[in-house]
């Protein structure tokens, strides 16, 4: 019975000991264990989690947008990559369509991969910027400083931040470029022995000599992505300055610094391209279904040079050109009508919210996700990714100048992705920056794109091109931008429809003013100013002349 009653006696004190104990001592939650809500961040060494990651292994689940590629982990790229991370995997799952349906189920459901791409920001601020998804950022700063020395640097990776010291989304910085230029078909050039056009006049008389010759040759080729795209471009030529895909816009002035509608402030500018582009229709110097065009059908006119004149993007590479161009191109100054500054369509994505990365504020591993994402859009992972290996895909000259080597340049899409493996559309695409390796990107273009880059960026530094730069619009609450969504969508249809009778005269030049008036009747455009001009505008962008563009 003594011996019963000691042995419970015992059993109490070692219950008070460890009880004890329990309470003195902190106590520490395993590495990537968490809360039902919160994410646990590991009380071990932070170098723990740094990259490559020694702990045991590890996978992350990542959803991007279809069009995306697998790494192909047997490719020099996919084994330097896995390198990298050491015994972290990165699980990517790339849907074949509809990637925009999926990423809203996964954000709405909460239930979301570890790492998510997300496209519009707006829509994450207005429905999801509180915490409740995603984690904070700040709170793993210290595995992402090149991130956040970035955000010191660009505005725009900071506009919808909660406040100063939260943030959910993690944003992308590329550079600035130019974007499609003007070409000639050099072929027909020299066969007709044309002048280089220094107007649009110069350039009309061009067109009529070869297509009043040769009918099955186009005047100027137009890229098929919708009659919006080529209005607004081929209306460049005569003064329409704007980045929208949509034949008219709201604009941010910079000069009075208000927001206007393109079409109320600068209507002239748009008839002129108007019966300018009808002209061109009329006479055969467009293609007669340049709206409708299948993409083979405009690559075979391309390719084979059934055309005088035709802007299209600025990265050309010798070896598609050679593949492809059954002629030679060069570039030549937008022939501007009369009194017109010259203008280039440049892409300003340094500071653009093209995309965003969000991390899941259920993941196992958010100290991981974290140097994941430092990863992939720090400088040293850029200049693997653009340039490669020294001695493998490129080599320096005397000066220490690089350039890719022959047999890189010259190797197919397919090849590089399974051989060498750089520059594929992988998840992270689109957030390793641009602005440490532009060398590269221009490197691997053909000499004449290379010189139209020089001398584009020269000009557009100078202001001898003229170029929209715009500003980010404002952040509005759901009912105003249900009301301006609405209106604004109802006035685009009404004036794109006009504007393609305009061109393609179903409709005549002299109803002009009646279709500017009609605008009224279809939607208040002066109702969705007043909302502009009384809210907040984004982040001031800089200007054509405070950026760096990519050069040879």
């Amino acid at each position: 019975m003594k011996r019963r009653i000691l042995a419970i006696l015992m059993a109490v004190c070692m219950l008070a000991l460890i009880a004890c104990a329990g309470g003195d001592k902190e106590t520490k939650s395993p590495p990537g264990t968490k809360s039902p809500d919160e994410p646990v961040k590991s009380t071990e060494p932070s170098e723990d989690w740094s990259l490559p990651y020694a702990g045991e292994e590890v996978h992350l689940s990542i959803f991007v947008e279809e069009g995306s590629k697998q790494i192909d982990p047997e490719s020099r790229f996919g084994k330097w990559y896995q390198e990298q991370l050491g015994n972290l995997y990165t699980d990517v799952e790339i849907p074949a369509e509809d990637s925009a349906t999926l990423m809203r189920t996964y954000l709405a459901s909460g239930d979301m991969p570890d790492i998510m791409m997300w496209r519009d920001v707006k829509e994450f601020k207005n429905n999801y910027n509180d915490g409740g998804r995603t984690i904070d950022l700040f709170d793993y700063k210290e595995y992402m400083p090149e991130y956040f020395q970035r955000k010191e640097e660009y505005p725009h990776l900071s506009w919808y931040d909660p406040d100063e010291n939260t943030t959910y989304l993690f944003g992308t910085c590329w550079l600035d470029m130019p974007s499609e230029v003007w070409f000639q078909n050099q072929a027909l050039v020299d066969k007709y022995d044309l002048k280089i056009p220094t107007n649009y006049e110069e350039m009309k008389a061009n067109m009529k000599i070869v297509c009043d010759t040769e009918p099955d040759v186009n005047g100027i080729l137009l890229i098929p992505w919708g009659f919006n795209y080529q209005y607004t471009h081929y209306g460049r030529l005569h003064g329409i300055l704007s980045t929208s895909w949509s034949a008219s816009s709201i604009m941010w002035d910079n000069d009075t610094g208000k927001w206007i509608y393109s079409l109320f402030d600068h209507p002239e500018v748009y008839r002129n391209a108007a019966a300018e582009m009808a002209e061109a229709y009329e006479n055969g110097w467009i293609h007669k279904d340049f709206i409708t065009m299948e993409g083979d059908i405009y690559n075979n006119q391309l390719y084979e040079g059934k055309w005088l004149y035709t802007f299209m993007y600025d990265n050309l590479t010798q070896a598609s050109l050679e593949n492809d161009y059954k002629v030679p191109i060069t570039y030549i100054d937008p022939p501007a009508a009369e009194g017109v500054t010259p203008s280039i369509k440049v892409d300003f994505t340094s500071d653009n919210w093209n995309y965003s990365l969000l991390i899941s504020k259920k993941t196992k591993y958010p100290e991981l996700c974290a140097s994941l994402l430092e990863l992939v859009t720090s400088k040293d992972f850029a200049e693997v990714y653009y340039w490669g290996w020294e001695g493998e895909t490129f080599e320096r000259d005397k000066d220490g100048n690089p350039s890719f080597k022959e047999e890189w340049l010259n190797m197919s899409p397919e090849d590089n992705l399974k051989q060498v493996g750089t520059q594929g559309h992988y998840w992270f695409h689109n957030y390793v920056p641009q602005s440490p390796v532009a060398d590269a990107i221009a490197n691997a273009y053909a000499p004449e794109v290379k010189r139209s880059l020089d001398i584009v960026a020269d000009k557009v530094e100078s202001g001898e091109y003229a170029q929209y730069y715009g500003r980010g619009g404002p952040d509005f609450d759901q009912a105003a931008n249900d009301e301006i969504t609405g209106t604004a969508n109802a006035v685009a249809t009404y004036v794109e429809e006009n504007l393609t009778n305009f061109v393609l005269g179903r409709k005549p030049m002299s109803e002009w003013d009646d279709f500017i008036a009609g605008i009224s009747g279809v939607g208040d455009m002066n109702r969705v100013l007043e909302l502009y001009n009384s809210a907040e505008p984004g982040p001031i962008r800089p200007t054509q002349f405070e950026r760096k563009y990519i050069r040879p």
